[in-house]
């Protein structure tokens, strides 16, 4: 399987006043852009994402899919962009919703009521009996954040890649949005035809309840996280049987669904699944 190419999100540059030794200075400095997206299903307002500027067909497909409301790429008849709108044509009639705003906030933020995403029932493809290196789980988050050229031109951008646990980095999307940069993998695998079952879904960000929901939908076999995981998305995830890493930075990692192997039959200190399926 071939790597695919990463887009970076284009940056402003902007001028600042900056402060640093003991004296002021007038540079020009790059900062991620954003912008409001208006998402339009079969003719109808359906949603605004709040989110970076490239590629937003599959910002728009990738957060259908993780929505329940697409499945496959057959069900896309039309894509159409100009922006700021999103219009997307689906085969049959669209699920009725009411118009929404998502932020790019630390959580998630909606103009009416929306249920927690379903993930339709499934459970994670957790690697039962089978050891995860914890060095390998590292080195791949340290290849995440070397490859996440947006985030090194501007800062303020979250970074998701979509690893096998043999063939390596499959893909890598960023956004101002954690959310968003998920979306953006689906919406990839989706489009490209690209299986997501059994990969690792790293994240840059902190790990929500519907983070897991998303990784559960998408069918993959561990959620991985530089950051910190709420109690209720670990609550979620052992229920749906994803084992979930937390705070991968640094040389150490914190495991929850996961369990050190048996030293005697590994030469490195490996993490093997606690979850029954």
């Amino acid at each position: 399987m071939a790597t695919s190419r990463f887009v970076a999100p284009p940056a402003a540059e902007t001028e600042v006043w900056e402060y640093a030794r003991g004296r002021w200075q007038r540079r020009s400095r790059a900062v991620p852009r954003e912008v409001a997206w208006q998402l339009w299903l079969n003719g109808r307002p359906w949603s605004t994402l709040l989110a970076s500027p490239h590629e937003p067909t599959m910002l728009a497909l990738g957060y259908l899919a993780n929505e329940g409301v697409l499945h496959h790429r057959d069900q896309v008849w039309d894509i159409h962009v100009v922006a700021p709108n999103l219009w997307v044509w689906l085969a049959g009639a669209a699920p009725a919703s009411r118009p929404q705003v998502r932020t790019t906030g630390c959580g998630q933020a909606w103009t009416s009521a929306a249920p927690e995403p379903d993930p339709a029932g499934t459970r994670a493809q957790a690697p039962a009996r089978a050891c995860v290196d914890p060095e390998r789980v590292l080195a791949w988050m340290r290849t995440m954040a070397r490859e996440a050229r947006g985030y090194a031109v501007s800062g303020g951008l979250h970074a998701a890649a979509l690893v096998h646990p043999q063939a390596g980095l499959r893909h890598l999307a960023e956004d101002v949005g954690r959310h968003n940069a998920v979306d953006r993998l689906r919406g990839w695998a989706l489009w490209t035809g690209h299986p997501t079952q059994g990969h690792w879904l790293l994240v840059s960000g902190r790990i929500s309840s519907e983070m897991v929901t998303k990784a559960v939908a998408m069918g993959v076999a561990l959620l991985v996280s530089r950051t910190a995981a709420t109690a209720r998305a670990l609550r979620l995830a052992r229920g749906y049987g994803l084992p979930v890493i937390t705070y991968a930075r640094g040389g150490r990692l914190r495991a929850y669904g996961l369990s050190p192997c048996d030293a005697a039959q590994t030469q490195s200190p490996m993490l093997s699944s606690t979850m029954t399926k």
